[in-house]
């Protein structure tokens, strides 16, 4: 239980923790191992994989846990999100911090002050 509320991301915390907290108490051995495994996974991958920005690999594909997680988490996003306001399926929400400016090839200002370089190579 630790495991999964106390992840260092509050946004895991809340979708992994708050699943264990009303599932794991009636889980079977079985759904208790699946879980140890999916615990196992990185934050970043296990978040896009649970919100639906990128397919998950094979094998979380027919975790049971997983499954149960991912199911519970569309219906989260389901019920408190416009539909208006999700990224098409299987792209990526949040792209990342980008200072080149992609018109010209030119980093922001301040980027190419604190990488003293020009070019998007360096």
């Amino acid at each position: 239980m630790y495991r999964a509320k106390q992840r260092g991301w509050l946004e895991m915390d809340l979708l992994v923790g708050m699943w264990a907290e009303r599932n794991l108490p009636t889980a079977d051995p079985p759904m208790l191992a699946a879980f140890e495994e999916l615990l196992d996974e990185e934050n970043p991958d296990l978040l896009k994989w649970l919100t639906g920005q990128l397919e998950p690999p094979e094998p979380l594909r027919r975790n049971p846990a997983f499954v149960a997680v991912y199911r519970d988490t569309q219906k989260q996003l389901g019920d408190h999100t416009l539909q208006q306001a999700n990224a098409a399926g299987s792209k990526e929400w949040i792209r990342g911090w980008d200072d080149w400016n992609r018109t010209d090839e030119q980093p922001n200002t301040a980027a190419a002050e604190a990488a003293d370089t020009t070019s998007p190579d360096k």
